[in-house]
């Protein structure tokens, strides 16, 4: 797109007025080179003055954008395939825990808290056990875990999100807890309490009888993505 006077073109679209006055702007989508043709971002050369850029000018910032694209996409495999081997490194030490402890569960509970957390990027993982018709904190883990370890047990009913999780079957995640419409009483009052905003649980089972959950939280607005949910699922 290239508009040689952006006040008095035929054919510019309406938009905000440009900074510091520039009159004309060229602008060149950014796009992956591997067939995807999906747009991952633009760039934008503007001049003060009404004067149209030459075909060499745009060339060159076509040059740019190309090279903007293949450093976008190297940046993004790195992390991807960083993130692919902290997540089989963790799951290795989890497996490592299992065969040295067959008999003890809590350094297993522990190890996977402590990952679920630091690859999840939580404030606090804490793993619940169920007793009877309670579920008991078992582990907690995280940069900020210590608040929430005074609560001990919950009762398993549709007003803490672990007890809902286990009734239901099913993952719940709650994106606000403090701007929900119709509020999980007991878990609101957690929140309230302890400041945390996000919480993901996963419900576990083992041949059909709920066992316990494992309960992310987050002090922030951020729900899990559905990575870190499938990750979430495979320390389950």
């Amino acid at each position: 797109m290239h508009y040689p006077d952006i006040e008095h073109g035929d054919d510019v679209p309406e938009y905000a007025p440009l900074p510091r006055g520039d009159r004309t702007e060229v602008a060149l989508c950014s796009h992956r080179c591997c067939g995807e043709g999906r747009g991952i971002g633009a760039i934008v050369g503007r001049e003060r003055i009404a004067r149209a850029f030459s075909e060499k000018e745009i060339a060159l910032l076509k040059t740019f954008a190309d090279q903007a694209v293949i450093a976008i996409q190297n940046a993004r495999l790195f992390n991807e395939t960083k993130e692919a081997l902290e997540q089989q490194t963790a799951i290795a030490e989890i497996l490592r825990v299992i065969s040295s402890s067959p008999t003890d569960m809590q350094p297993v509970l522990e190890a996977i808290a402590d990952r679920a957390a630091r690859l999840c990027d939580a404030s606090s993982a804490s793993m619940y056990l169920t007793e009877g018709d309670d579920v008991a904190a078992s582990r907690i883990a995280g940069p900020s875990p210590d608040p929430v370890s005074h609560v001990e047990s919950l009762p398993i009913d549709r007003q803490s999100i672990s007890g809902r999780a286990l009734l239901d079957g099913e993952t719940v995640q709650v994106a606000d807890m403090l701007a929900e419409r119709r509020p999980i009483r007991a878990a609101t009052a957690l929140a309230q309490r302890f400041g945390h905003r996000t919480v993901i649980v996963m419900p576990l089972y083992r041949e059909g009888q709920s066992v316990g959950t494992i309960l992310l939280r987050r002090d922030d607005v951020r729900p899990s993505t559905s990575a870190e949910v499938a990750l979430l699922r495979t320390f389950g």
